[in-house]
């Protein structure tokens, strides 16, 4: 059979790899071009043209990448148990509701019939007697009730009470699209931090280098004055070349 071959250089994004255990949590389409894919933890570009996915095999092995896909996984962890809180908190609120509008029942119930069904005693048959019992057995917060009679409290107070639920859900979204753009921005933080950090290694270690390198030149020299052998004074480029890689001199 005849296989597909992505020549070199023509490297394109394949939407497989978005389900790949490996990439799922931090792998992300470029929109804008198909040669490119973008690491959600680092917030950075990948170039897919010249390697394809060994350059996501590549990127994933980074310590500053790990580093970064945990603090994402971190984040995600809280942001899912404070909408869990949140989630609990609205049914509540969805049971009050329901045990109001059964409590409006009842009143409009009152008010055409003109009885108090709240009462075994009042009832014309047995049958509305089962019912006024079953209703009884119903638990409503006591706001709800002021008087025997399953007296409800304003409307227009119970309206407010909406108005003001709905206002706290709307502030819940806003606080938390803003604690979502906060983390965003403190992992940009660490990462450039580690960044940092990588670039300081990497001149301590040309510092060792050139010591060592100088170092041993004046063990050579030494030996070889110690051997009767002349040594040519350096050209003025290679001290000029000391001079800027020896700032002390």
């Amino acid at each position: 059979m005849r296989q597909n071959v992505t020549m070199p250089g023509k490297c394109k994004f394949q939407d497989s790899w978005l389900a790949k255990d490996i990439y799922k949590d931090w792998l992300v389409k470029d929109m804008h071009d198909i040669h490119f894919a973008r690491c959600r933890a680092c917030c950075k570009s990948i170039k897919l043209q010249a390697m394809g996915e060994a350059a996501l095999t590549s990127h994933a092995g980074g310590a500053g990448h790990k580093a970064a896909v945990r603090k994402l996984l971190e984040g995600n962890l809280k942001l899912m148990n404070t909408a869990g809180q949140k989630n609990r908190v609205f049914n509540r609120a969805d049971d009050t509701k329901e045990q109001v509008a059964i409590c409006f029942q009842r009143v409009a119930l009152d008010r055409i019939t003109g009885r108090d069904w709240s009462g075994p005693h009042h009832s014309p048959d047995t049958k509305l007697t089962s019912q006024n019992a079953e209703l009884q057995d119903v638990t409503f917060p006591a706001a709800f009730f002021t008087a025997p009679g399953c007296a409800v409290q304003d409307i227009s107070s119970f309206s407010t009470d909406t108005t003001t639920q709905q206002q706290q859900r709307a502030l819940s979204v806003e606080q938390q699209q803003h604690q979502m753009k906060l983390l965003e921005w403190k992992n940009r933080m660490k990462l450039l931090t580690l960044e940092q950090e990588l670039v300081r290694e990497k001149r301590r270690a040309v510092k060792q280098k050139e010591r060592a390198f100088r170092m041993k030149k004046a063990y050579y020299k030494a030996k070889l004055k110690r051997l009767g052998e002349d040594i040519l004074p350096p050209s003025s480029s290679s001290d000029e070349e000391e001079k800027t890689h020896d700032p002390t001199g």
